[in-house]
């Protein structure tokens, strides 16, 4: 697992991948317990998550998403991520 090099924000652990030209995108591992973005937050561009290990709640809808499913959140929607497990995922945001 690469939780050693992964720092801390958003309430997770990131390691970031790519920030380049309007695009970025981060591996994040989200212990059990934890939230990314806890508080809630409303971004003004599309971003997507994909699972690759565990299952996660997602904020307002309240539906799980499991392993080798992506959920998009369009812009200015509120969302988080709640972790059942250590869920690891990729984030990406354009």
């Amino acid at each position: 697992m690469f939780e050693e090099p992964a720092g801390e924000a958003h309430g997770a652990h990131p390691i970031p991948l790519v920030y380049w030209n309007g695009l970025r995108s981060s591996w994040y591992l989200v212990k059990a317990g934890e939230t990314l973005k806890r508080e809630g937050e409303t971004d003004p561009w599309p971003q997507m998550f994909i699972v690759l290990k565990g299952r996660v709640k997602v904020h307002e809808e309240e539906f799980e998403i499991e392993p080798k499913m992506a959920i998009h959140i369009p812009k200015d929607c509120t969302h988080q991520i709640a972790a059942e497990e250590d869920v690891e995922l990729i984030w990406i945001s354009w």
